[in-house]
């Protein structure tokens, strides 16, 4: 099935978003999530951080249970996590 590459942070225009490519390629190797991806249209990368922000800081999963049940969401959709 055809993919559609991530963008590399030099092919991002908006600043904000090409630096947390560069942070997340830096920590991890790659840009995680669907960032790179999600780069190409930077108001939706936006909205879809605010949605991760929003259930990060609601406090209704604490941190480790919440990178288990991305881990569960990944492997549920076969996803290299």
């Amino acid at each position: 099935m055809p993919r559609i590459p991530d963008l590399n942070p030099d092919q991002v225009a908006d600043p904000e978003l090409a630096e947390r490519l560069r942070k997340q390629i830096a920590e991890h190797g790659h840009a995680t999530g669907s960032t790179g991806l999600l780069a190409r249209r930077p108001s939706v990368a936006r909205a879809w951080s605010g949605v991760f922000a929003g259930i990060a800081e609601s406090g209704l999963l604490e941190r480790p249970l919440r990178h288990l049940v991305n881990r569960r969401v990944a492997m549920t959709v076969g996803c290299g996590y």
